[in-house]
């Protein structure tokens, strides 16, 4: 008797885990939604001309954008953040001197930032996701020099029931490049994410998903990009598929009459 009992909850066990991976996957419902969107540019020339351009968005539905940018014969800069459908996040910045002087100056920023909370009605959540990150320095003059930073983040915080809270998922990637005198500079990651989340029914989350703090620099002649996204996005809530409750069912109903019988 004892045996089956345990054999029995194996079994259960067994089968809602495999639920959680492969059940019946629903969009989550979410319960407020929060953007933002930053861009910044700006230059000072070898003749001390100065200026800037500054962009900022901020919505509680998409599409959120923020697109800064300057263009002039010998440099130009320009920062761009954006999000379409609320789940595809891009971030770029871009800064160009062909200017030799080395305190002719061109500096780019963009960042984005999407705050999705929702309260948990299922046991678990699956996250997928495309993410890029892209960063390029590259100097033409011995007395030059360009940087690029550029990162992305995904994060899943439990609030719990409203005592404190934790994280699920912390995920950050990112890269920066540097090129001092004439050495070009540039890397590239990118990659597929995806996430199983247990839940618990009722508490309260976050999620987060962001290409955040770009960044282009460069003095003198020189060039800087640096660049980060996220596509393909899917958040998805996995409830328990009836089929495991009629198993549970099932054995605790056999469960039941084997112990009537003994």
């Amino acid at each position: 008797m004892k045996r089956f009992c345990l054999i029995s909850l194996l079994l259960i066990s067994v089968f809602f885990l495999f639920s959680v991976k492969t059940g019946n996957a629903a969009l989550v419902d979410f319960d407020d939604r929060y953007y933002y969107a930053d861009a910044w540019t700006e230059y000072d020339d070898s003749a001390d001309n100065w200026g800037s351009t500054y962009a900022y968005d901020e919505q509680t539905s998409p599409p959120v954008s923020a697109e800064a940018s300057f263009t002039r014969t010998d440099y130009s800069g320009y920062g761009l953040a954006y999000t379409n459908d609320g789940l595809n996040f891009y971030a770029g910045a871009e800064a160009r001197n062909d200017l030799s002087d080395s305190s002719s100056y061109v500096y780019s920023s963009a960042y984005i930032e999407g705050y999705l909370y929702f309260t948990a009605t299922t046991p678990a959540l699956h996250v997928s996701f495309d993410y890029n990150v892209n960063v390029s320095a590259q100097t033409y003059g011995s007395d030059a020099y360009a940087y690029s930073y550029s990162d992305a983040k995904f994060t899943l915080y439990d609030y719990g029931s409203g005592s404190g809270g934790t994280y699920l998922a912390d995920e950050y990637w990112w890269l920066d490049a540097g090129a001092d005198p004439l050495a070009p500079s540039d890397s590239i990651i990118d990659g597929f994410f995806e996430g199983y989340f247990a839940l618990t029914e009722g508490n309260y989350y976050e999620l987060c998903l962001s290409p955040w703090d770009l960044k282009a620099e460069v003095y003198g002649n020189a060039h800087a990009y640096a660049s980060s996204d996220f596509s393909n996005v899917k958040i998805e809530a996995v409830p328990l598929p009836s089929a495991v409750l009629l198993l549970g069912s099932g054995l605790i109903g056999l469960v039941a009459l084997r112990r009537k019988s003994s």
